[in-house]
């Protein structure tokens, strides 16, 4: 579990999973807390292939996603939901982060002083 990530700029709680593709699930138990509850209600959704054995979860427009107040993911972000088939963490957390939110970032996960690095690749 991690701290320092944000959805339209309140702190979510987040486990960060390498292999979720999308960028922030919001779990059910989260939604009301977060503000999320029309966004939640969307219903366009996605397939998610190695989640859970593949799911589809409702997908919505959010304003913004970042950690410690540094945007993250891509210019139109996307904030997605459970549907009956999703795994739920009984509310440890209120979210999963995935690969799409670290989309062209580096991410560094320092297990053994339990932090979290993410910076910004440079091209050249």
């Amino acid at each position: 579990m991690a701290e320092g990530f944000e959805i339209n700029g309140t702190a979510v709680t987040a486990q960060v999973d390498s292999m979720y593709t999308g960028s922030l699930l919001v779990y059910s138990a989260s939604i009301k807390k977060l503000g999320l509850a029309k966004a939640a209600a969307a219903t366009h959704t996605r397939f998610f292939p190695f989640t859970d054995a593949g799911v589809t979860e409702k997908e919505a427009p959010a304003a913004r996603e970042s950690f410690k107040r540094v945007g993250l993911g891509s210019a139109k972000p996307k904030v997605y939901f459970p549907t009956p088939g999703v795994h739920e963490p009984d509310g440890l957390f209120d979210a999963t982060v995935g690969l799409e939110l670290f989309r062209n970032k580096v991410l560094t996960l320092d297990f053994h002083d339990m932090t979290i690095a993410i910076g910004f690749r440079i091209w050249v």
